[in-house]
């Protein structure tokens, strides 16, 4: 999922800002169960299983909203969630 948030320029600080609000945004997809993100994790959980999934963004190598989903799969016993 992209982020909703847009940066207004290109410094860290911003980048911080945007991503900062990711994880907020992200939490409450988990805590509500928004499908779109359940689905997304589903399908990066799933293909984890088959071999190494790498999450990239034109972002890379800096701070990026996809290391919010990569740190909740690594961090948790995410199990599928439909």
């Amino acid at each position: 999922m992209g982020n909703p948030e847009v940066m207004k320029n290109k410094s860290d600080k911003e980048r911080n800002r945007v991503c900062d609000l990711y994880e907020d945004i992200f939490a409450e997809w988990i805590k509500t169960q928004y499908k779109p993100v359940i689905d997304m994790l589903n399908l990066i959980y799933f293909n984890n299983q088959i071999g190494d999934v790498h999450l990239e963004c034109s972002c890379a190598p800096k701070r990026c909203h996809c290391d919010t989903p990569k740190a909740y799969l690594d961090g948790s016993n995410f199990q599928q969630l439909l």
